[in-house]
């Protein structure tokens, strides 16, 4: 029998205690799926409108646009886990809000909190953890956060299937207190302690990370190759530019603008948020509420594979199947929806959108779903990896606002939702293509052979070698 040794083990400790940030987060991303209809209903405030619930649910998503940059210079300047820590105030504040609401300001103030500690996770929680993670764990360890994500995804339907409006505001606030109570537990990474020239302290923290009594080999030699990484980047200071300075890091950059705007251009934020609007009231044999708990069930059960796979199928392979068979599945949803629309009996195929939305997660948690956030943690050096991380969870909620918005305004406002389902299929299949001539494989790479690879697709590398020939003559 095989067993988990103990520096992985260690490793997952300290990645479920980070986690706890993303699973809340995540349960905030689903609460409009149950408050919508609260809401609607008159049950918490009179005369509530489709157009502030637009907005309601559009808000998280600029939150989530104005704390990344901050949180990238802040986390070379107090560290990873200060920042993340500062986040459970974030969430703590607007459950509270929600909690003691009086009017719908104090839901748009909730939200647009939530929204900037979805911006920090986003954005710092995927960095914390590949540089807590040894190598051959990287893509593993990386994938765990969308786990996370999903496991909040299914958290937030649970209660809000189960729970009165009250009730899931006050199971979010909980979270949120266990995670201000238990994240002080974790440990600063190493690199930011070796950039900071905390060498004493960034050892023993490696070492309790890998398990291991200070002063080890293996400790020793990882200090050595962090240091190395560290040291290439010390040429100059690094600025937010640096990350397109280039053409190189324009590839990567452009890399991680593509992929993290696919991850909600091909549908996922308004499932998230309009769920049960989405799906017909009949047909699936059970209640919609149920659907979606089911839902939830599935993006962590396949993110969880996704997360498997990234280390032996390749980051690349996963995110191509995926965008390919989600692009296909949004386009069976945008048919069932015209035929609709257009007057056609679809009351013998009511259960068809049961099937697509649990075949909408397992496609997309696949590989659109895990691999965005922590692609800048790799395609990036040390020192400038925070503000890549950044523009991605930007990306993400510009993204997600723009759908959402569009979202609300087609089907909420005027009915109708096909040629939203037309558009996040053509997205998906348009990335497909993206996939396969721009993405590069990174599995089991270090950064300077992702470098090296970045370098040869843009001719870079050719460059710097007849340099160093015209030099020696």
């Amino acid at each position: 029998m095989k067993f988990i040794s103990g520096p992985v083990l260690v490793q997952y400790g300290f990645a479920t205690i980070v986690n706890l940030c993303s699973l809340i987060a995540a349960a905030w991303l689903v609460w409009p799926s149950s408050a919508n209809i609260a809401l609607l209903s008159g049950e918490i405030f009179p005369n509530v409108t489709a157009s502030e619930i637009a907005n309601m649910v559009s808000l998280m998503d600029l939150g989530t646009m104005i704390s990344p940059i901050p949180a990238s210079y802040l986390i070379n300047i107090v560290g990873r886990k200060m920042v993340i820590n500062a986040t459970a105030l974030m969430f703590i504040a607007a459950s509270l809000l929600t909690v003691f609401a009086k009017a719908m300001w104090y839901i748009y103030i909730a939200r647009l909190l939530a929204g900037m500690g979805k911006g920090i996770a986003f954005g710092v929680i995927p960095v914390y953890l590949t540089e807590i993670a040894q190598l051959n764990l990287r893509g593993t360890m990386g994938s765990l956060f969308i786990t996370a994500v999903s496991i909040g995804t299914l958290y937030g339907y649970v209660i809000g299937a189960s729970l009165s409006y009250q009730g899931v505001n006050i199971a979010n606030l909980v979270v949120a207190i266990l995670f201000l109570t238990v994240g002080w537990l974790l440990p600063e990474t190493p690199f930011y302690l070796l950039m900071k020239g905390k060498d004493k302290e960034a050892e023993k923290n490696l070492s309790i990370l890998r398990h291991t009594h200070r002063g080890a080999a293996s400790v020793k030699a990882e200090m050595e190759q962090v240091t190395a990484a560290i040291e290439s980047c010390k040429n100059g200071k690094a600025r937010f530019i640096d990350i397109a300075t280039s053409k190189s890091r324009r590839r990567a950059l452009l890399i991680v603008i593509v992929t993290s705007s696919i991850q909600r251009l091909s549908g996922i934020s308004p499932v998230l948020a309009y769920g049960p609007s989405i799906l017909p009231p009949t047909g699936g044999g059970l209640k919609p509420d149920i659907y979606l708990v089911i839902f939830g069930v599935v993006l962590t059960v396949v993110n969880y594979l996704g997360a498997v796979l990234c280390e032996t199928s390749g980051r690349k392979r996963l995110m191509l199947y995926s965008a390919s068979s989600a692009g296909i599945v949004n386009f069976i949803f945008a048919v069932y929806f015209t035929l609709g629309t257009n007057g056609i009996d679809t009351s013998s195929f009511t259960w068809l959108p049961y099937l697509c939305l649990l075949l909408y997660g397992v496609t997309w948690s696949l590989g659109l779903g895990i691999m965005p956030p922590f692609l800048p943690s790799e395609l990036y050096p040390t020192n400038v990896k925070s503000y890549a991380s950044s523009i991605s969870a930007i990306i993400l909620g510009l993204t997600s606002f723009g759908v959402n918005k569009a979202f609300g305004e087609v089907y909420v406002m005027h009915g109708g939702m096909e040629a939203m389902f037309y558009f996040f299929g053509s997205c998906s299949f348009l990335f497909s293509i993206f996939c396969v001539y721009f993405v590069i494989e990174t599995k089991g790479k270090t950064y300077q052979e992702i470098e090296t690879i970045l370098k040869e697709t843009v001719g870079e590398e050719e460059i710097e070698l007849q340099l160093e020939e015209s030099n020696k003559l």
